[in-house]
């Protein structure tokens, strides 16, 4: 019988981003509870990961006039190279003027694979930390975040239309 000794060497510098997400970043904690907050003046929030990946930090927030303005400034800060979660109001018209809050997803295309995938593992535990909102809106492209297409899915999401 034959001995074999490897001479293979492991990579132990690869780091594998942790599927525990920290939520208890003061800043996105401070500005969550101003986002809904009733009589907030905050229109929209945006976080994007930690350098470690294992937390969420403050990439954004706004006070423009809820819906067109809001939603074009929360894409102004959108990153092609960064994963990012935000709430964005939109004014809606139906039984008097009211807004609705909607969940952004933006994974761009540039973002690395093994990143993209921690969001399918992430998303859950993201959501119920952004709640409340009343719809969510997955973008891979600022595109998708058209004044127009996110509005009308506000007003569908705000019930009966007579």
């Amino acid at each position: 019988m034959s001995s074999h000794t490897s001479t293979a060497q492991v990579d132990t510098s690869i780091t594998v981003p942790s599927l525990q997400l920290n939520f208890s970043d003061p800043e996105v904690v401070a500005a969550l509870k101003a986002f809904v907050h009733p009589h907030s003046k905050s229109t929209w929030i945006l976080l994007q990961y930690s350098s470690e990946i294992n937390a969420l930090t403050l990439a954004g927030t706004g006070e423009e006039e809820a819906g067109e303005e809001a939603l074009r400034s929360l894409r102004d800060e959108l990153s092609d190279a960064h994963v990012m979660y935000g709430c964005v109001r939109v004014s809606v018209v139906g039984g008097g003027e009211r807004s609705k809050t909607a969940f952004v997803v933006w994974v761009p295309a540039g973002v690395p694979t093994v990143i993209k995938g921690m969001v399918h593992h992430h998303i859950k535990s993201v959501s119920e930390f952004m709640r409340p909102y009343h719809l969510q809106i997955d973008a891979r492209e600022t595109s998708d975040l058209d004044f127009e297409t996110v509005h009308d899915r506000c007003e569908r999401s705000a019930g009966a239309r007579y």
